[in-house]
């Protein structure tokens, strides 16, 4: 399963990474606490805008079995996968640099390099920050320049949501954590028998809660080690917490806090597509010989979450009526 910073060693097979990208990885991508945890494929499917597009087959739910009588026949009902078609959808931006700034910085070009590599980090920043608002609330439907994210994607497998909350009326008392631990156990199961969810994402509020019944559950604060990093778990799985604005408004409404599941895999879960060259960002740094004043540089990436199977994601609720 390439992760970001396995890509940043090796890249993928028979592409090697860029310096450059390299270095961006290693320095700042990796820090996104997501894309961390997100497993990358780049496609190779050639289409009319050429290695930017994909179709892929989802797996849906299994049709039912029928009875026949004997010297009957069964009445055909073939089964169909669904076809997918995904556009990998750019994010990120550009910035540039004046000429005279390569003279007001002592050490001429040495210390412009600092300036242009801040811009550079900035932006990779944006870049993570955007892609985990897209991951999560992505519509293509209703903005063109998205791709479909995990609420599209559950809205379409509606089995996947329980929609009612958990409340935690008397804090966490034995009992209460007993309740909500069965709550979120019932999510979790919603995940495709044989697989367990390995990525687990919520509001700040949510990780909190998480950590604590973890606490109980362990009499301890435990982190889990993924991609060399260390991330706060419940019952083993690592925790992203995202800020308020990645989610849907519904998901935040009457005090709801939103705990999603995920299976990240590159074979047979959630995984995130590239261009075919493998590149996880592309970035272009200003050139101040260019004969131009202002000399532009940009960061983008291309990429898309790819859902292949009907049960790799869930998403429950829990509200809290007292203190805990």
């Amino acid at each position: 399963m390439p992760a970001l910073i396995d890509i940043a060693r090796s890249g993928f097979t028979g592409i090697r990474t860029t310096p450059v990208v390299e270095r961006a990885i290693r320095s700042y991508l990796v820090n996104s606490a997501i894309m961390n945890l997100m497993s990358f494929k780049n496609i190779g499917m050639a289409s009319n805008i050429g290695n930017l597009q994909v179709t892929y087959k989802m797996t849906s739910s299994p049709g039912t079995a029928g009875n026949r009588k004997i010297g009957e026949e069964y009445t055909p009902d073939n089964q169909v996968s669904t076809p997918v078609t995904v556009g990998l959808k750019a994010i990120g931006g550009a910035f540039s640099t004046d000429r005279i700034l390569g003279r007001a910085f002592p050490g001429g070009s040495a210390g412009m390099d600092v300036w242009t590599e801040e811009q550079v980090a900035l932006k990779l920043d944006a870049i993570a920050n955007g892609f985990a608002l897209k991951f999560v609330k992505g519509s293509a439907t209703t903005d063109a320049d998205d791709f479909d994210g995990l609420s599209v994607y559950l809205a379409a497998n509606s089995g996947q949501v329980n929609a009612t909350p958990y409340d935690i009326v008397g804090g966490l008392t034995d009992a209460e954590v007993i309740k909500t631990e069965k709550h979120l156990n019932l999510s979790i199961n919603s995940i495709r028998r044989g697989v367990k969810p390995n990525r687990i994402i919520t509001t700040l509020t949510g990780k909190a809660l998480l950590q604590t019944l973890n606490a109980i559950r362990q009499r301890a604060v435990n982190t889990v080690r993924v991609n060399d990093a260390d991330y706060d778990m419940y019952m083993g799985i690592p925790i992203v917490d995202l800020s308020d604005d990645c989610f849907p408004t519904t998901d935040l409404t009457d005090d709801k806090i939103p705990v999603y599941f995920i299976y990240v895999s590159d074979t047979d879960g959630i995984f995130t597509a590239v261009p075919a060259d493998g590149k996880i960002v592309d970035i272009g740094l200003p050139k101040l010989d260019s004969g131009l004043v202002v000399n532009p540089g940009f960061c983008e990436m291309w990429s898309a979450p790819i859902f292949q199977h009907y049960k790799v994601a869930s998403k429950c609720f829990i509200t809290e009526s007292a203190a805990v």
